[in-house]
């Protein structure tokens, strides 16, 4: 990967995070990722910085690209808990070296890379270790945009940002990779709801709340919503067995699964 690449992927994560996390994770999310690691407790690799996971593992190192998200989310460092600075499409970490990895919506942000993280995982991950990550996936058949405003206007999820994610994950399919310009969720949502007073009286939103799309002009960069066999595609060329565990108990669930990893032995 070139520098100027290398510069621009490790950016990703900073404006994902421009998307909004439609949720963060539940304490069903970080009890099912807990279940799924059982007996790979010992030595915890987690891409990125999600405050609730930080809990996990014996011993949990978390690697994030940006310092503004580790200043910003992570709790403190530990003996058992340490963050760190690092590209994850190239860990400064050895052949083997974790017993598990976990990650919230880390498959999303590296965007077009995605083919690029499953190797590094492999590489980095123990002969019998296990992967898990929730990912934000969108559907095989999507909705059409006008779909989704006509649902909007007519029963709304419980904030924007679901929004957000539901008109990336509409039109997705017209990018390489699934990945999104961010820049194009705004045009689209401004194209369908030009009366922002009207989408603010039928959702019970606040105006500061819908005006968060606002802070994606000018981005410039993407995220990736790829399908779960888009998904699949690229995990299983890295890992013996790859599979969804569904998620449940919040909008988009459905569309919110956890990618299960494990190395071929």
């Amino acid at each position: 990967m070139n520098g100027v690449m290398t510069s621009e992927w490790n950016f990703h994560a900073k404006h994902y995070a421009r998307m909004g996390s439609p949720m963060r994770p539940t304490p069903l999310d970080v009890e099912k990722l807990r279940g799924l690691i059982d007996g790979h407790e010992r030595n915890v690799l987690m891409l990125g910085v999600t405050p609730d996971y930080a809990e996990l593992g014996t011993r949990l190192t978390a690697v994030d690209r940006t310092p503004q998200m580790i200043n910003q989310h992570w709790p403190k460092n530990s003996a058992r808990c340490t963050a760190m600075y690092g590209d994850w499409l190239n860990l400064p970490f050895g052949m083997g070296e974790f017993s598990s990895i976990i990650g919230d919506g880390s498959a999303n942000s590296v965007g077009a890379n995605l083919p690029d993280l499953f190797p590094e995982m492999s590489r980095v991950l123990a002969r019998d270790g296990v992967a898990v990550i929730r990912a934000f996936c969108a559907p095989e058949t999507p909705l059409s945009v006008s779909e989704i405003a006509r649902g909007y206007l007519d029963c709304p999820d419980l904030n924007s940002t679901a929004l957000r994610f539901r008109i990336a994950m509409a039109i997705a399919h017209q990018f390489p990779h699934y990945s999104v310009p961010l820049e194009k969720i705004l045009d689209i949502f401004n194209e369908l709801f030009p009366d922002r007073d009207l989408l603010s009286q039928k959702t019970g939103w606040e105006p500061h709340d819908i005006a968060r799309f606002d802070t994606l002009k000018g981005s410039g960069f993407e995220v990736g919503f790829p399908t779960r066999k888009h998904m699949l595609t690229y995990a299983q060329q890295n890992f013996g067995d790859a599979a969804f565990v569904e998620s449940e108990g919040y909008p988009l669930a459905e569309l919110c699964p956890v990618i299960v990893l494990r190395r071929p032995l």
